[in-house]
This record gives structure tokens, C-alpha cells and sequence, in this order.
């Protein structure tokens, strides 16, 4: 069965602050839409894959974005998958107003959700170079991490990849899934949650550990 990646980009050619610069500043947003549209792919879309490389604190404006694309309803439906890109969604919206985050944050959970209901698979990698990920280094409030908090909490019981890092719920009681295959797990971000359920470890094919110490507490 042929499966393919629905891609959106986001390119920005400048994100600095100076006045005087004549390089273009806003957001940019490319995808293969039309041709996976133009080859009759849509339905086999097997990903939706977010990428933001360049650093920009402006508003993200991403449900805009995906609702441009002109997907037809139910058409990426059955797409698990979700991947963000980048190091450009941590600081996404930092500029931002947090009552104007909040609204932004909430549109594009529903707009994800409204395209892709059955998503279990949310994954977000900050580098370009795939490998070990270490997730956000700090907390950074803006609508890009506040966004991927929301979206792996609201689904959280159901999730069979699950990334326990930066930016991650302060507070969680609920369940993980039994049908749990994958995790990454930030060892010191792990000893912050003391509310943290057991993680059910029956599935699991694929365990990343993260901030292992040199030293044994």
C-alpha cells in the first residue's frame, strides 16, 4: 500500500528586529498538497509533517495555514502521525499576548484534530539532524510549545508514542496507553513529576533514555 507524508513548511528568510532590514519577515508556508491531490494520494497520506527550521517569535497563525491547504474533509483521516519539525515551534508566538496564545494554541489543536481525529503518534524533534532528542533545554512560553503540551494531553490514554520531555504537562494523572510502543524519557524531567503514573512497559519495542547522569544518587 502506498503510503505518503503531507508536508508543511514554514520559511521565514529573516527573523531579526532591525527596521532598516529590507529582507521579508513573515511566515512563509509551502506543501506538497497539490501534489498529493494532482496524483490521488490524499487518502494515503501517512503523516502530517510540521516543519519550522527557522527561529521566529511571530504569531504562527498554523490553523491558517492548514486550512489554505484546501484538504477536503475526512481526506487525511486515518493519518497517526503527526511530526513537528524544527527548532521553530518552541519560539513560535513568544511575542505574543498570552490571552492571543491561549485562542491560537486552542484553534490549532482543533484544526489538527478536525483533520486527523485518530492521531496517536504526536512527535516533536527540534534539530535538523535526526538522533537522540533532547527536546526544549528550558521551558519557553509561546504558542508553539503551548500547543504541543495541549495536544499530547488532550491525547494522552491513547498514545502509542509518547515523548516524556520538554515542553511536557507540569501535572498528569492520567493513564499511559497499554498499547505504549514507543517512549523517550527525560530522566531529569521525570524526577520533577512525582505524579507521573506508572508507565506500562508489556509493548514497548523502542526506549530512548535522556539526561542519563554520570553519577549514581
Amino acid at each position: 500500500m502506498t503510503k505518503a507524508p503531507l508536508i508543511l513548511e514554514c520559511q521565514v528568510e529573516c527573523s531579526c528586529t532591525d527596521s532598516s532590514c529590507k529582507k521579508r519577515h513573515g511566515r512563509v508556508w509551502k506543501s506538497n498538497v497539490k501534489e498529493l491531490k494532482d496524483c490521488g494520494l490524499l487518502p494515503s497520506v501517512s503523516e502530517l509533517c510540521i516543519i519550522l527550521y527557522k527561529d521566529c517569535p511571530k504569531d504562527l497563525h498554523l490553523d491558517e495555514a492548514i486550512q489554505e491547504l484546501g484538504i477536503p474533509s475526512g481526506a487525511i483521516a486515518n493519518t497517526r502521525l503527526t511530526k513537528f519539525l524544527g527548532p521553530g515551534l518552541s519560539l513560535a508566538g513568544k511575542d505574543q499576548g498570552p490571552e492571543n496564545a491561549k485562542m491560537e494554541m486552542e484553534r490549532v489543536v482543533k484544526c489538527i484534530l478536525e483533520h486527523c481525529p485518530h492521531v496517536e503518534e504526536p512527535w516533536f524533534h527540534p534539530e535538523r539532524v535526526w538522533g537522540p532528542n533532547e527536546g526544549i533545554l528550558c521551558e519557553i512560553s509561546g504558542v508553539g510549545t503551548e500547543m504541543m503540551t495541549m495536544l499530547c494531553s488532550m491525547l494522552h490514554p491513547r498514545l502509542t508514542m509518547m515523548q516524556v520531555t520538554r515542553p511536557f504537562a507540569a501535572y498528569t494523572d492520567q493513564q499511559f496507553s497499554p498499547s505504549l510502543e514507543y517512549l523517550a524519557l527525560d530522566l531529569k524531567l521525570v524526577s520533577e513529576l512525582v505524579h507521573l503514573p506508572l508507565i506500562p512497559t508489556a509493548n514497548i519495542r523502542h526506549l530512548e533514555l535522556i539526561g542519563i547522569s554520570n553519577s549514581i544518587n
